[in-house]
């Protein structure tokens, strides 16, 4: 993983052809060298820094998914930014990668999709049409689950797109509290227990004594939801885009789960999806909020 600052600086681009070209660690130590760089120097706009973090989250979980250790990643990430801070602001490190990033910035700027697979299923990622104030932004299609960033009348939240169920109240997003279990969980117990009959693919999931409960705001309205979702009748409950950062803070291996509650507090059923790139897919999101913003500055 660790590679020497010329050997960085010079594989530097944001574009997908040659990100693609390179494999995962290499993209993962450079794009992260120039955000340690930028969170320094303050070298690149927002667009651009979102187009860089695109790429090093995806980087970052195929490596968590082929078997490296994501705190071990976490602590090369952090000896990038003593690398930058050794090189400092005015350096010529510093100066050729304003300079690459600048340059591979103009082929992503014109990228209006992305796609983020892992190991079940894919976040799918779009700049927005502008055709209304309602529209996807990012997916993922995890049947019967449709989970993701959507534009809600003009504004970004996340959203969880479940089949009707009669009798709920509220819907609750439970994800594995990483402070009381930092290891990934495995409802099965090695195979003991079945998984969900809604998630035959599961392998980890939050565990009953490390729980963090992220409540719905709500459900979108009935006219709203047709917008997304015109098919037939679904309930679609509403959450905050700082809500899936939260879920992106997981290990891209393990699932979400949504518990749908009725007014007496009681679980009536769940359903699951899986984390992903999830983080990748919100960069990129970001990344093209600016193409289509009116005048105050909302996206729609």
């Amino acid at each position: 993983m660790r590679k020497s600052l010329l050997a960085i600086t010079a594989g530097l681009t944001v574009t997908t052809t040659q990100a693609a070209a390179q494999n995962a660690e290499e993209v993962f130590a450079e794009r992260g060298y120039a955000l340690a760089m930028d969170e320094l120097c303050e070298l690149f706009t927002p667009d651009q820094r979102d187009a860089l973090s695109v790429f090093y989250l995806q980087a970052r979980g195929a490596l968590i998914r082929a078997g490296e250790n994501a705190v071990e990643l976490d602590d090369y990430r952090a000896s990038l930014d003593d690398a930058a801070s050794q090189q400092g602001c005015q350096s010529e490190h510093a100066q050729l990668i304003y300079q690459r990033v600048n340059e591979g910035y103009a082929g992503f700027e014109r990228l209006m999709r992305m796609s983020f697979p892992a190991d079940q299923f894919s976040w799918e990622a779009n700049a927005p049409i502008g055709l209304s104030q309602t529209e996807w932004l990012a997916r993922q299609d995890a049947a019967p689950v449709v989970a993701g960033l959507a534009l809600v009348n003009g504004e970004l939240e996340f959203v969880v797109d479940l089949p009707e169920v009669s009798g709920v109240a509220s819907a609750v997003l439970v994800l594995r509290d990483m402070r009381r279990e930092p290891d990934l969980y495995d409802p099965t117990v090695g195979g003991l227990f079945p998984t969900p009959a809604e998630a035959p693919w599961l392998r980890w999931s939050a565990p009953d004594y490390a729980r963090q409960l992220v409540f719905s705001r709500g459900r979108i309205n009935a006219e709203t939801a047709v917008e997304l979702n015109p098919a037939g009748a679904r309930q679609i409950f509403r959450f905050s885009v700082a809500d899936a950062e939260r879920i992106a803070e997981r290990d891209p291996r393990e699932a979400a789960r949504i518990d749908l509650m009725n007014r007496r507090g009681e679980r009536i059923t769940s359903y699951y999806f899986e984390v992903g790139d999830l983080g990748a897919a919100i960069a990129f999101v970001r990344s093209r909020a600016h193409l289509n913003q009116d005048e105050s500055g909302r996206t729609g």
